[in-house]
């Protein structure tokens, strides 16, 4: 689904993308207060293209703070059921799937290229990027591996955390050891990551969605 302009939302509705991987394309979603929305934007199993321009600003920090309204931080035990940007599928099992978001800078390699592809999509570098996913997929590509360990590291700012990750085995351990390593300075992406370490312990097992 594209859609070129703004995809608004009216206060009190929702909007649900038909399962099947799809991809929602806009140059804006608004939903009233990014703090407080008014409405609900269900991915199900899909993905959220964001395209923005250089003077307009990234509007990551709305896109942010609408996937953590939809999270309902608060609850314990009900999750992905209020107004934002949220997964009706993730809500199914939200202790292994949730809504990441991050900078296509971020997220894609450009290397020398003013473009990436992503999600069969081709996009450039003033693009924000949400999907349902495995939490702990950093790298926003649909699996928990090394790379996204690599690319949490990269953004704790801090060395290795002093004590170890609750939950985690010591192969998990190690691995994230490593990462630390191959890292040599801190980066500064924007990246959600419910619950994300903890669920890197079996990396072993490559999981695509």
């Amino acid at each position: 689904m594209r859609i070129g302009g703004t995809f608004h939302l009216p206060g009190g509705t929702s909007a649900t993308l038909t399962t099947g991987k799809r991809t929602l394309r806009a140059g804006k979603v608004d939903q009233g207060s990014p703090t407080s929305p008014e409405s609900k934007l269900d991915l199900t199993d899909g993905k959220l293209i964001v395209d923005y321009s250089l003077a307009a600003g990234t509007p990551i920090g709305d896109i942010r703070s609408q996937i953590i309204s939809a999270y309902n931080l608060p609850s314990t035990t009900t999750h992905w059921d209020q107004n934002g940007i949220t997964s009706t599928t993730a809500a199914g099992n939200a202790s292994k799937f949730g809504v990441g978001y991050g900078e296509a800078t971020a997220v894609l390699n450009f290397g020398t290229n003013s473009t990436a592809v992503w999600a069969g999509e081709t996009v450039d570098d003033t693009s924000v990027l949400a999907r349902y996913t495995l939490l702990g997929d950093a790298t926003l590509d649909g699996t928990v591996d090394f790379n996204d360990l690599v690319k949490l590291a990269q953004n704790y700012n801090t060395g290795l955390p002093s004590e170890a990750v609750p939950g985690a085995s010591a192969e998990f351990q190690v691995d994230l050891a490593r990462a630390f390593a191959s890292v040599p300075e801190p980066g500064s992406v924007a990246l959600l990551a419910l619950g994300g370490a903890a669920m890197l312990g079996g990396r072993r097992r490559r999981r695509r969605v």
